[in-house]
């Protein structure tokens, strides 16, 4: 996870240097970030409270998970000081080969830039609101109405979603993105995951109240359903908005200078998002308990609306 953005900055620079025609490329790349978004909760969830005989340490039911995060990032590390290619600088290079306009863009002005970056923006909001708050449902105690799913149970479902993800965007995105435009793809990737944000919730709840057992056929269904149709659709929009950035960037009459930095804003909104959307649906979620006029459905809606706003609107825009 540590390489994935370095690697899908240098990906867009290379790529944008040679012309080439980078629908496919980007599906593999942008998979591999998404994936180890889904990857990341299913390897801790299975791996949390497992323990070992030696050392002492071992026995802590946190230790192995970490010790594998550890040993992930210092993996990465490695890839990128020794086998990651540099194409920083391949825009210079060929500028100074094949001088062009001199005319500078402003991408803080550019209105188009800005509702791509909205777009960008919303998009990773949603995705880690959904990853933040559907195991704090699943895993609630059967007295709250809730699954009463273990760590392991909703890390397989993570896996599962990754593995629709993977199958998806090697199989099947490259040729629909072909067919239709990208950004008309992206907006019809988006309606079913804001039915299952609005329904799910709601699904649960309804189901358990009424004495659905935790590992029936309707609950499973309900949570293998959700996390594929969110993991799919959703997962594979990491890989449509570095197409619509690279293809927005590709109209303006400096982009090959333009492009690392209207790539490294993508990158640092993608993060800005992912740090605060957890804090704002984990405390939605919780509040949903103690307010009155809000419910658990409450996290889950708000992600929807963000949806609405910056995933459709904004694209239609």
């Amino acid at each position: 996870m540590a390489s994935s953005p370095l690697r899908l900055l240098c990906c867009e620079v290379a790529f944008s240097h040679r012309d080439a025609d980078d629908k496919q490329a980007f599906s593999w790349v942008s998979s591999g970030y998404a994936v180890s978004a889904l990857l990341g909760p299913s390897l801790g969830g299975v791996s949390y409270g497992k323990e070992l005989s030696w050392p002492q340490i071992m026995k802590l039911s946190w230790t192995l998970p970490w010790l594998l995060i550890a040993l992930t990032y210092s993996m990465c590390l490695l890839v990128v000081l020794f086998l990651l290619p540099e194409t920083a600088f391949l825009p210079d290079r060929d500028l100074q080969r094949s001088p062009v306009s001199q005319a500078t863009t402003n991408l803080f002005t550019d209105r188009g830039f800005l509702l791509v970056m909205a777009m960008a923006w919303g998009h990773s909001y949603v995705f880690t609101g959904w990853e933040t708050t559907y195991p704090t449902l699943a895993e609630l105690d059967a007295d709250e109405t809730g699954e009463d799913w273990t760590t392991t149970q909703v890390g397989v479902n993570f896996l599962v979603g990754g593995v629709a993800l993977v199958t998806y965007n090697v199989l099947l995105y490259t040729r629909l993105a072909s067919s239709v435009s990208v950004r008309r793809l992206w907006v019809w990737s988006w309606a079913l995951p804001l039915v299952v944000l609005v329904s799910f919730p709601r699904l649960v709840t309804r189901l358990i109240s009424q004495g659905a057992s935790a590992d029936g056929v309707a609950i499973l269904v309900l949570n293998y359903g959700s996390q594929i149709v969110i993991s799919v659709l959703l997962g594979s929009g990491f890989t449509s908005i570095q197409l619509i950035v690279n293809e927005h960037v590709a109209t303006l009459p400096d982009h090959r200078r333009q492009l690392a930095s209207a790539n490294g804003v993508l990158a640092a909104l993608q993060a800005l998002a992912r740090a605060v959307s957890p804090t704002v649906t984990g405390s939605l979620f919780s509040c949903g308990f103690s307010v009155s006029f809000l419910s658990r459905s409450t996290a889950f809606d708000h992600l929807a609306v963000v949806g609405v706003v910056t995933g459709v609107l904004c694209a239609l825009l």
